[in-house]
């Protein structure tokens, strides 16, 4: 027999009890039939996102862009139906950068590495929306894009004002206004920048929670503790910190955010390339040679950053203390119970579309985190973040975002680079020949 279309015995007893009752003289109910099978993946190791330990001889049903069925053990499937041995390989959720900055050359990258979902955290709105709509109509091939549109900073802006993806605010009145135009845009998230005043942040906070639309910041003026009590959704670099700071003062933050069910976006690797730019930033980079070059020559040339103008060897000290704190405090977050959300932050300077990411999970297990909780930062919880219940997990019903890599990465969380076959929607996006 089929297993996959076995009736159960409960259904079936209700239904032949209904048909010998002697007063029943209605018809019985049509009986929904189940969906046709369009993918089947079996044979594999699944880490399914939850955090659950790994499952062997798992098999994936996916109908059209839905996983509809998840089982171990011999399962048939239909004559006609594509089938994916991955025997030896691990299946996991279609991977999520949570922190990006769109660059039109970025979109092929992150499908090979197994990236179906990005987030991007501050662009030109006009640029970002019009990807996003021409992905969900199929137009683009690209990861799922969820978009906050341009940076809301102070004024002055950390960012020059010419540029479109920061829009510099001064009053509580502007701030609702520049909010409630993003909003009824439909965008997916709004971005507080660092030098946004408190009563502006505040204004910012409390009309996206009207209206149902998380916010995320890179803080500066603002503290990550003061931010999470206002409402902010999510932290990215782990900013709005003073590191270092007594274990006690730390412990007390700690809680306080883990209280408040505030996500924290690390960015790990950014933090620890900018500390190592003058040993790391030259032309023997891995992977240049899948960036433009115009890009490329914009990275190696990091000395005229603004960002860095002036920097000294003590600079450099500063950031890579500053990054190994980070480093430990993610850890010990995630240890009281924080939600750790995986990001690049490509392209900054060396970190490369797509692979970033896995060196961001690298990263991440270094300071304390499991393989399978860095898996679930860049899949469970990163799809908490967006508020999206069908996304994130293997799992039936949700859609059928899946990348099967070479190995085991809830033993060696190296091998989620070893990527076969990337899924998007039910459909093979990209596979390794």
């Amino acid at each position: 027999m089929n297993v996959l279309w076995i009736v159960s015995v409960t259904g079936l007893a209700a239904f032949v009890a209904s048909s010998l009752s002697a007063q029943s003289t209605a018809p019985p109910a049509p009986r929904a039939q189940p969906p046709t099978p369009t993918l089947v993946i079996r044979n594999g190791t699944l880490i399914d996102g939850t955090g659950k330990p790994p499952v062997e001889g798992a098999t994936i049903v996916i109908s059209g862009d839905r996983i509809t069925r998840v089982a171990t053990g011999e399962v048939t499937p239909p004559t006609g139906v594509r089938v994916i041995d991955a025997g030896g390989l691990a299946v996991l959720p279609g991977l999520m950068d949570m922190h990006i900055h769109h660059r039109p050359w970025m979109w092929r990258l992150f499908l090979q590495f197994g990236v179906t979902t990005i987030r991007d955290v501050g662009s030109d709105p006009d640029l970002i929306l019009r990807e996003r709509e021409r992905e969900r109509r199929g137009e683009l091939a690209a990861p799922r894009i969820f978009a906050c549109g341009p940076l809301l900073d102070g004024d002055p802006p950390v960012w020059p004002a010419a540029w479109r993806g920061s829009w510099p605010l001064r009053s509580e009145e502007q701030a609702r206004a520049a909010a409630q135009r993003l909003l009824d845009r439909g965008v997916d998230c709004l971005k507080v920048y660092s030098r946004l005043p408190s009563p502006l942040m505040r204004a910012i906070v409390e009309l996206a929670s009207v209206r149902g639309v998380p916010v995320t910041g890179h803080l500066g003026t603002v503290s990550a503790r003061d931010a999470a009590e206002m409402g902010v959704d999510a932290i990215e670099h782990a900013s709005g910190i003073a590191f270092p700071m007594p274990s006690e003062v730390q412990e007390q933050l700690i809680r306080v955010l883990v209280e408040r069910g505030t996500f924290i976006v690390p960015t790990l690797l950014v933090g620890e390339n900018f500390a190592n730019l003058p040993s790391i930033g030259n032309a023997g980079y891995p992977n240049l040679s899948l960036v433009p070059g115009d890009e490329v020559r914009r990275w190696l040339d990091w000395r005229n950053d603004f960002r860095l103008r002036g920097a000294t060897e003590e600079t450099f000290a500063r950031l890579r203390t500053r990054a190994a704190a980070t480093s430990a405090f993610i850890g010990a977050f995630r240890r009281a119970g924080g939600k750790v959300v995986a990001g690049s932050d490509t392209p900054n300077p060396f970190v490369v579309p797509g692979i970033s990411l896995h060196q961001e999970l690298e990263r991440l297990v270094a300071s304390g985190l499991s393989p399978t909780d860095a898996i679930a930062s860049a899949t469970s919880v990163a799809a908490a973040l967006l508020r999206r219940s069908d996304l994130g997990t293997v799992e039936e019903g949700k859609l059928a975002d899946l990348v099967l890599v070479a190995g085991n990465p809830a033993r060696d969380i190296t091998t989620t680079r070893n990527v076969r076959v990337v899924i998007k929607a039910g459909a093979v996006v990209y596979e390794r020949r």
